[in-house]
């Protein structure tokens, strides 16, 4: 009997965020791009294993979602690709980014 289970990988906003497109000071330790089994397993196909060491330019085509934040920490806009879509960065191109309304605390 074989047993076939799918690794996922995550990878965040590092502690020096806060340049850049979607990258609030808000952003730091969130997460960034989110790799589901099947967009792992395109990666670690097309790159190698050593996906901590690849630049997020080079996986940025592989993940699943794609997050941006504001100043404050809130989600700006959630970016999904489809399962077994080439990339999150070609479903970007294709079509227009979802955002999601941010209200003030309370609200």
């Amino acid at each position: 009997m074989t047993l076939d289970i799918d690794q996922s990988y995550y990878r965040y906003y590092g502690l020096g965020s806060g340049s850049g497109s979607g990258s609030g000071a808000g952003s730091a330790g969130k997460l960034k791009y989110a790799f589901g089994g099947d967009a792992y397993a395109r990666l670690v196909a097309a790159l190698g294993t050593g996906v901590d060491s690849l630049t997020d330019a080079q996986v940025d085509d592989y993940a699943d979602t794609y997050l941006q934040y504001d100043s404050s920490g809130r989600a700006t806009s959630v970016t999904n690709g489809a399962r077994g879509a080439p990339s999150a960065r070609a479903a970007r191109a294709r079509s227009p980014t979802r955002t999601r309304p941010t209200w003030p605390e309370g609200s």
